[in-house]
């Protein structure tokens, strides 16, 4: 082993260092010290003096060797910090990640808001069409449960009937059932109609008219209704003759399960041209049977 005491004049003089790879060199103290900065040289790196051909490790050498620790000290730290700022950035990764699915959650949450809330406006303002309209107005009109009063005479109240005088012997009008099929046998029912004493009303012949023309429309509804279902035995007719137009259409109980005959009925009473007057209502019920 080659000493300190072998090797003196460290600082002057021309050293060499060998690896697998070869000799480096000739260089001075400050050369290789800086060789073992940079981790050319290591503690178990054979150097020797220019001119000995005497090799000894760098370990051996007090002033090589403190100067190694040193580095290794500095170098722990600088991969401590290394590994400080490589955690940092994990977590910096992690945040913003993080952060982005908040975002993405958040900006669901008032899409998937905004579109419920537009598809509530939307079913708010939809209309129904068809039967299921004719059967949610006619609903609204839908008169209570007949009330018999007569034989086959049937009067269906209203809901905040007016009070009137009523007349109980009025003008009695051909309402016979309709046929299907066979003959029309005698059956004479008389309608009633409610007023206001005090005030002039429709006149007689033009009331008749009305009534006759939405007879008509009715017992094509009625037939229709026959055809398409033979428990169809038929129902009664309600509705008010007010300036103008007919009102408060309503069916009795047993048609009121049956959307395509509603349908028929307020078409057919559409069609019938009222004249105006300036006197009170008539309120005015159609029984129609049908005879098999």
């Amino acid at each position: 082993m080659v000493s300190t005491r072998q090797l003196k004049r460290v600082d002057a003089d021309r050293w060499v260092y060998r690896t697998d790879r070869g000799d480096y060199g000739p260089m001075n103290t400050d050369g290789l010290l800086e060789a073992i900065e940079q981790k050319k040289v290591e503690l178990t790196t054979m150097v020797s003096v220019v001119g000995t051909n005497r090799w000894a490790p760098v370990r051996d050498f007090a002033l090589f060797r403190d100067h190694f620790e040193t580095c290794r000290r500095r170098w722990d730290r600088e991969e401590l910090h290394k590994e400080a700022e490589a955690i940092g950035r994990r977590f910096e990764n992690k945040r913003k990640v993080a952060a982005s699915a908040w975002i993405l959650v958040a900006l669901g949450i008032v899409v998937g808001g905004a579109s419920l809330a537009w598809v509530v406006w939307r079913l708010s303002l939809a209309e129904p069409v068809g039967f299921a309209k004719v059967g949610r107005v006619l609903a609204v009109l839908a008169l209570p449960e007949a009330e018999k009063v007569q034989g086959d005479v049937v009067h269906i109240p209203v809901a905040a009937e007016r009070k009137v005088a009523r007349l109980y012997e009025p003008e009695s009008y051909d309402t016979s059932g309709v046929a299907v099929g066979g003959k029309v046998e005698g059956h004479v029912t008389q309608m009633h109609f409610s007023e206001d004493g005090e005030v002039a009303a429709i006149s007689q012949a033009d009331l008749s008219r009305v009534v006759g023309s939405a007879r008509e429309g009715l017992y094509g509804c009625a037939r229709e209704a026959a055809v398409k279902s033979a428990s169809f035995g038929g129902t009664e007719v309600a509705f008010t003759v007010a300036p103008g137009k007919l009102t408060q259409i309503g069916v009795g109980a047993e048609a009121r399960s049956n959307p395509a005959f509603q349908a028929c009925v307020k078409a057919a009473l559409a069609r019938v041209e009222v004249p105006s007057f300036a006197g009170s209502e008539r309120r005015v019920t159609v029984p129609l049977k049908i005879q098999r």
